[in-house]
C-alpha cells in the first residue's frame, strides 16, 4: 500500500539548519509524502529558505504562526496534513533515505504496532546521548523514544495531541504515553536511520533540574491511570519495599556490602 506520510517539520529560528533537514527529506526512497513546515514565529531567514522549497517541489506546504512553542507548531502542523501515518521532524535533525520506506513497510503489515523508531546518532556539539532498551514499564519512568518517530493519525486523533502546556519539555515523552495507554505496540528498526543533532543552546538542554522534575510530576498526573494500570497500587508497592527492607536478609547484605567496600578502600589507599 503506497500510503501517504505526513512529515511535520517544527522549525523557530533554526534556518541556518532548515535547509539540510528538508534536504533529507526530498533525499528519501519512499516518495509519496507530504511536508508540512511550521514556522513558529521564526525572526530569521526561515521563511525564506521555505519558499525555496515549496518553489521546488509541490510536496511541502508552508504554515506560519505566531510563537506559540512546538507543541502548538506540531498539532497545528499535522491537523493541516493529509497523511494516513506522521512523522514529525525538528527543523535541525536529519533522517536517513530509508527511514519512511521501511517503516510505513512496518506499520502497514501490522495494525497492533502503533510506534515505528530506530536506532539513532548524535552529531554536532556532543555525542554523548543513550536510550535504554524499550518496554512500557521503562517508558514509564524514562523516555526512549525520541520525537521522530511514526504513528498513525488515526492514533492521533484519538488523543488531546502534544501538550501545548508543556513547552519547556518531554511533551513528545507525554504524547507516546498518551499513544501507548490506548495499548499497541512499539517497533524498533535495528538501523541507524535518525540524526539528532546537540546543540548547547537547544530547549532540553536549558532545562534545570527542578524544571524537569515539575515535569515529570505534571506528566505523572496527566497519565496516573496508566501508571496505577502497569504497577498497580502505590500503597501495596511501598509494603513490598517496606517488607524487602526491614529483612534480616537485607540488613545482613548491607552488613556485608559495606565491610567489603571498607576492604576496598584500605586496599587502594
Amino acid at each position: 500500500m503506497n500510503q501517504l506520510v505526513s512529515v511535520i517539520v517544527t522549525c523557530f529560528n533554526l534556518a541556518q539548519y532548515l535547509g539540510e533537514t528538508l534536504d533529507s527529506v526530498l533525499a528519501q526512497t519512499y516518495q509519496n509524502w507530504e511536508c508540512v513546515i511550521v514556522n513558529d514565529g521564526s525572526t530569521d531567514e526561515t521563511e525564506e529558505i521555505c519558499q525555496s522549497y515549496l518553489d521546488m517541489d509541490s510536496r511541502f506546504k508552508y504554515i506560519y504562526q505566531n510563537n506559540q512553542g512546538v507543541s502548538s507548531a506540531r498539532n497545528n502542523g499535522i491537523k493541516s496534513s493529509s497523511g494516513v501515518y506522521i512523522l514529525p521532524l525538528d527543523a535541525d535533525d536529519i533522517i536517513a533515505p530509508n527511514y519512511i520506506e521501511e517503516a510505513i513497510e512496518i506499520l502497514n503489515q501490522n495494525d497492533q504496532i502503533k510506534i515505528v523508531y530506530c536506532d539513532f546518532q548524535n552529531f554536532g556539539e556532543s555525542l554523548s546521548k543513550n536510550y535504554p532498551k524499550f518496554s512500557v514499564k521503562k517508558i514509564l519512568i524514562e523516555n526512549m523514544i525520541f520525537c521522530t518517530a511514526f504513528f498513525r493519525r488515526s492514533d492521533f486523533d484519538k488523543t488531546n495531541g502534544y501538550n501545548e502546556k508543556m513547552n519547556q519539555g518531554i511533551e513528545d515523552w507525554d504524547f507516546w504515553l498518551m499513544i501507548l495507554a490506548q495499548g499497541g505496540e512499539v517497533h524498533k528498526i535495528p538501523k541507524i536511520y535518525f540524526y539528532y543533532r546537540i546543540r548547547n543552546n537547544s530547549r532540553q538542554r536549558s532545562i534545570d533540574e527542578k524544571t524537569y522534575a515539575l515535569l515529570k510530576n505534571q506528566l505523572y498526573l496527566n497519565h496516573q491511570d496508566f501508571y496505577f494500570q502497569v504497577f498497580g497500587n502505590p500503597i501495596d508497592i511501598y509494603n513490598k519495599y517496606y517488607k524487602i527492607t526491614d529483612s534480616k536478609y537485607y540488613q545482613l547484605a548491607k552488613s556485608i556490602n559495606r565491610i567489603l567496600n571498607n576492604i576496598k578502600k584500605l586496599i587502594l589507599k
